[in-house]
């Protein structure tokens, strides 16, 4: 009897100190499968251009942060100092920092720093990231409260929004296509596990897939289509028969682009809004847009008004809002093109933009 009891007791301790371990074992697992962010910030004071004041106006940095699960799951935003942000390093997270600000961030003993602007983000992924999209390429985009964000191919805009918090999401692209990605956002592209560009379009709207050839390098008639007959003689009172007939003319670029390939849906009985989007392209195409630093987003399918942005310049630290401004009722007020790498001559056709100069 006392030999059982014994041997009963003898099981029950050894089950409680394998238990104990097993349970130990997997603390010391979690533990080794979480990991600890420090992001730290030092906010940049800098000058903002005003086209209302036509003068320098100081502005204190501002600076936030966004971790996101790559789910699109937003797991915590901040606008502090110093902050602390614990994950499972065995799942897959994405950091988005914004503002005007010096910047430090501590991840496993990993530190890295640098400065964020207000058209130059930082947006790094963390822990295990896995490819989701097979054989395509998959581009991971982020953005904050009010950036707009747009997604379009040659024929049509796939999607379209303005964010109302802070959001994440991931595309699925065929190499074989063309996409474009604008707007005010940050991305990551890769392949195979490999993160292949990371980037943003503050600046610059950007093109993925290798199958972009669009309908104007073909030279077509511009009035060989029902929208190009009911544009092209309103073309015609701005360019001339002469400019467009050459195929290889700016004007005729801009021309075709109004036609073949503007996604925009405007009204086609506003003929100044019209001449006006059409100068704007023409503008784009006779000074060389594709070399230009930054393009603003021009010939985007965005409202002309929209096409521009606030830009960074560290020579003298501060933003200008480059690109195209309009006045209260949707008409250009204001080109501006500072630093952009702009070449060519000063369009004759700009004189029929007649608000240009007034506020």
């Amino acid at each position: 009897m006392n030999f059982i009891v014994h041997s009963v007791f003898f099981l029950y301790c050894c089950t409680i100190i394998i238990l104990g371990a097993s349970s130990e074992v997997e603390s010391t697992k979690r533990l080794l499968e979480d990991d600890c962010l420090n992001i730290m910030f030092d906010p940049m004071v800098a000058n903002i251009w005003s086209y209302t004041v036509y003068t320098t106006l100081p502005q204190d940095g501002k600076f936030n942060y966004h971790f996101f699960h790559e789910n699109g799951t937003l797991i915590e935003s901040g606008s502090k100092l110093s902050s602390t942000i614990c994950y499972d390093i065995m799942d897959c997270h994405y950091l988005l920092l914004s503002g005007n600000s010096r910047y430090e961030i501590n991840s496993g003993g990993t530190l890295m720093s640098g400065e964020i602007f207000y058209d130059s983000p930082v947006f790094i992924h963390l822990g295990k990231c896995v490819h989701q999209c097979k054989e395509k390429e998959q581009v991971v985009v982020a953005g904050e409260v009010g950036r707009d964000f747009f997604w379009y191919t040659s024929s049509k805009v796939i999607h379209e929004e303005t964010f109302t918090q802070a959001t994440l999401k991931a595309i699925c692209v065929k190499a074989d296509d063309c996409y474009t990605l604008g707007g005010s956002v940050s991305y990551l592209a890769s392949r195979d596990d490999l993160v292949i560009e990371n980037g943003n379009t503050f600046r610059k709207s950007k093109t993925f897939g290798t199958n972009c050839e669009t309908k104007c390098e073909k030279k077509p008639l511009l009035a060989d289509s029902s929208k190009g007959q009911m544009i092209t003689p309103i073309i015609y009172a701005v360019s001339g028969n002469e400019n467009l007939r050459n195929v290889y003319s700016s004007h005729y670029m801009a021309a075709c682009w109004i036609i073949y390939e503007d996604l925009y849906e405007f009204n086609a009985t506003d003929y100044k809004l019209i001449i006006q989007r059409y100068i704007l392209a023409l503008l784009y195409y006779e000074n060389k847009g594709k070399e230009w630093k930054y393009d603003s987003h021009y010939l985007s399918p965005k409202n002309e008004c929209n096409w521009n942005g606030m830009i960074y310049f560290s020579d003298w630290n501060g933003y200008i809002e480059s690109g195209t401004l309009c006045n209260e009722y949707r008409y250009v007020s204001t080109i501006s093109m500072e630093s952009v790498n702009l070449s060519g001559i000063l369009l004759p056709q700009l004189s029929k933009l007649t608000s240009l100069g007034k506020q």
